[in-house]
């Protein structure tokens, strides 16, 4: 009987870990949300009106260099007010840690090489961050991440098979609808949850 109440007390811990970690890194998913669609849009400009490709590299590179200032100050924070990392915690930011250095990898290899051609760029993202939501989907459950997996899959579906400028935007949309709007849902939940009760 006491294995039995440790265990349920156990997976009770692992559940509140992992709420707690999806309110801790809303922040991060409203960050790299917002930098990729400010990037996206830069890039879409960039073609259109024909600027010279460095323009577009140093956009990117400032845009990525702000974002992970940002999000090393906001870790180290946590890091300091956090006495144990949570085991849920640990998971999901091991998941993304690997989507990211995937991304990393694909996006600015495979762009300086030529071995991705850039109208797969987009499609190959939606791809990766498709599977970052669905391996989330088993700790996290107040988001649908599964269904969210899905449309990053079916998206990136449609965008490799049928390339085009319009991948750009359709990927900043889709950055917008499955990223940065659930990630201020939570953010919002977050702090609503931390306000003290009225009295």
């Amino acid at each position: 009987m006491k294995n039995d109440a440790d265990e349920l007390a156990a997976i009770r811990r692992l559940m509140t870990d992992a709420q707690r970690s999806i309110e801790d890194d809303g922040r991060h998913f409203l960050l790299w949300g917002l930098v990729t669609i400010i990037g996206l849009v830069a890039t879409w400009v960039a073609i259109r009106w024909r600027l010279p490709a460095h323009w577009l590299w140093l956009t990117w590179a400032g845009l990525i260099a702000a974002g992970s200032v940002l999000a090393l100050r906001w870790a180290r924070r946590g890091r300091a007010r956090a006495a144990v990392r949570s085991i849920a915690g640990s998971l999901v930011a091991d998941i993304w840690a690997g989507v990211s250095i995937g991304l990393g990898i694909l996006v600015f290899a495979g762009a300086a090489s030529g071995s991705i051609a850039p109208a797969a760029t987009s499609g190959v993202v939606a791809a990766l961050l498709g599977v970052g939501a669905f391996a989330s989907s088993s700790v996290y459950r107040q988001l649908p991440l599964r269904a969210m997996a899905l449309v990053w899959w079916a998206g990136a579906a449609v965008m490799l098979l049928w390339p085009g400028m319009y991948t750009i935007l359709l990927m900043a949309a889709l950055v917008l609808a499955l990223l940065v709007a659930p990630a201020a849902v939570l953010r919002a939940r977050a702090r609503d949850a931390a306000r003290p009760e009225p009295t």
